[in-house]
C-alpha cells in the first residue's frame, strides 16, 4: 500500500511545506496519521482523492512518505464558514436539502462544498444552530411576547394573525419555506393503535382550529393536532439551508390534545359536501412563536369577485398520482373559479354534485391542486401583508388538478365560527 501511494504521489513534493487545505496539520510519516487512515487505506481512490493527497505530501523518511496530517478536518464552507469535512450522508443539513427538492443553486452549493475527507464523498458541514423544543422548555420569542396567544381569533388590525417570515416566497408548487404558513396543523388520529395523521388544518387562535367536517368523520378516533411541523419524517427540529449561508430550524413540532369537536349541525356528505367545516378546541393554549401563529379569517367574501390574483393552499397532501403523500410542507398557487364556471366543470358526472354560496372553487390546472391528505387544509390569499382563510379543502376529482377544486368559502360562515369560539 506504501509502495502504490509514493507511485502515485511521485517524489516532486520531497520539499513541500504543510499548507492549510484542510486544518492546521503536521508533516508526520503516513503510517501515523490517524486522521486520514481511512483515505489512506483505501483500495480504489477517485482521481481526486489522490490529488488531494499528492498535495497532501511533505516529503520521505526514508522509503517512507511523510504527509501533513490535519489535527482534525476542520474546513471552511464556500460562504465562509467554519465546519468539518465529514461524509455527506452524516451531515443532516445536506441530507435535509437533497431530500427537499434542492434548487439549482442548492445543488451548486453542495457541489462547491466538497472537501477531501477519509470518505467517499465529503462535504465540509456546519452544525444546526441548537435550539430546544418550546414543549421541552419555556424558550420563547418575540413573537409571544408582541402576541400573546388569545382563545377569540385576532383582528387583522392587530398584526397578530396572518404573518409570518416565509410569505415573500411566491410558488407554482413545491416546498414551502421551512418558516412559510406557521398556522398550517396536521390533525392526528388514533388507527390500530398507532397515531397517523390524513387530514390538515388552520390555527384561527390560541385554542381553536378550522378544518373540514368530513375530517372529523374519517371512522378513527381524532386525538390531537400537530403545530409547527415542517418535515415529517424528523421527529426533532427541522433544519434547511439558506442562502448567505446558515440555517434556519425550527423548534420541532408540538402536539396538543383536542378536548371538543364542533362540526356544522347541518353537514351534508358526498357527492355534495354542504356545510364541510369543523371547528377543533384545543386542550391548552398555544404558545405563539416563529413556527406557530394563526392566520386571520377572512375581511371580504372573494366568491362574489372571484377574478383577481391567485390563491394559495399548503399541506401535506399526495403529490403524485398514486397519492404519495409528501414529507415536507407544500405548497401551490391556484386560480379563483367562479361557481357558474365549476358547476359547469361538474354537469357530466353521474351524480352531479350541487354548489351553492357556501362552498368556492380555485385551481384546474393539471399538476397544481390540493390532493389526499390536503383535506381540511386552508385556502389562502394574501391581502396587503397578511394571510386570510378564504376556503377550506373540501373535494376534487381524480387525478387531482383534472377539474378545479371544491372549498368550503369559510366568509359564509364567519357568524358560526364566532358564535362557537369562546373565550
Amino acid at each position: 500500500m506504501l509502495l502504490l501511494f509514493i507511485v502515485a504521489c511521485g517524489v516532486d513534493f520531497l520539499n513541500a511545506q504543510c499548507g492549510d487545505s484542510l486544518s492546521e496539520a503536521t508533516c508526520i510519516s503516513i503510517e501515523n496519521c490517524e486522521t486520514l487512515r481511512p483515505l489512506i487505506t483505501k483500495r480504489k481512490k477517485t482521481a481526486d482523492e489522490f490529488a488531494f493527497l499528492r498535495k497532501q505530501t511533505c516529503g520521505f523518511d526514508g522509503a517512507i512518505p511523510k504527509i501533513c496530517c490535519p489535527k482534525n478536518l476542520e474546513c471552511v464552507t464556500p460562504n465562509g464558514v467554519n465546519g468539518q469535512c465529514i461524509d455527506i450522508r452524516n451531515c443532516s443539513n445536506f441530507v435535509n436539502l437533497i431530500n427537499s427538492n434542492p434548487t439549482a443553486h442548492d445543488i451548486k452549493f453542495i457541489q462547491k462544498s466538497r472537501c477531501y475527507g477519509p470518505e467517499s464523498y465529503s462535504v465540509c458541514c456546519t452544525p444546526p444552530p441548537p435550539r430546544k423544543p418550546i414543549h421541552a422548555t419555556n424558550q420563547i420569542d418575540d413573537v409571544s411576547e408582541q402576541c400573546p396567544a388569545t382563545a377569540l381569533p385576532p383582528g387583522p388590525e392587530t398584526g397578530c394573525c396572518g404573518t409570518n417570515e416565509g410569505f415573500n416566497k411566491i410558488s407554482g408548487g413545491g416546498n414551502a419555506n421551512i418558516d412559510q404558513f406557521p398556522w398550517l396543523v396536521l390533525i392526528e388520529y388514533r388507527r390500530n393503535d398507532k397515531i397517523v395523521t390524513n387530514c390538515g388544518g388552520a390555527l384561527i387562535s390560541g385554542n381553536y382550529v378550522l378544518t373540514a367536517a368530513h375530517c372529523v368523520d374519517t371512522g378513527n378516533t381524532l386525538t390531537s393536532v400537530r403545530l409547527g411541523e415542517y418535515d415529517t419524517n424528523n421527529s426533532g427540529p427541522d433544519c434547511v439551508l439558506v442562502e448567505g449561508g446558515g440555517h434556519d430550524c425550527t423548534y420541532g413540532a408540538v402536539s396538543i390534545p383536542v378536548n371538543r369537536i364542533i362540526k356544522h349541525p347541518f353537514y351534508r356528505g358526498a357527492p355534495d359536501y354542504w356545510n364541510d367545516i369543523a371547528i377543533l378546541r384545543l386542550a391548552r393554549m398555544v404558545t405563539y412563536n416563529y413556527f406557530i401563529r394563526p392566520i386571520c379569517l377572512p375581511s371580504t367574501n372573494i366568491s362574489e369577485s372571484p377574478a383577481g390574483p391567485s390563491l394559495l393552499a399548503a399541506g401535506w397532501g399526495a403529490i403524485d398520482e398514486i397519492r404519495n403523500e409528501s414529507p415536507v410542507k407544500q405548497v401551490v398557487d391556484l386560480p379563483p373559479v367562479d361557481l357558474p364556471t365549476c358547476y359547469k366543470h361538474f354537469s357530466k358526472f353521474t351524480h352531479q354534485p350541487r354548489l351553492w354560496g357556501g362552498q368556492m372553487c380555485a385551481g384546474g390546472e393539471r399538476g397544481k391542486d390540493t390532493c389526499t391528505g390536503d383535506s381540511g387544509g386552508p385556502l389562502m390569499k394574501f391581502n396587503e401583508d397578511q394571510y386570510e382563510i378564504v376556503g377550506i379543502v373540501s373535494y376534487g376529482t381524480r387525478p387531482c388538478g383534472k377539474l378545479p377544486g371544491v372549498y368550503t368559502n369559510v366568509y359564509a360562515y364567519l357568524d358560526w365560527i364566532r358564535s362557537n369560539v369562546q373565550e
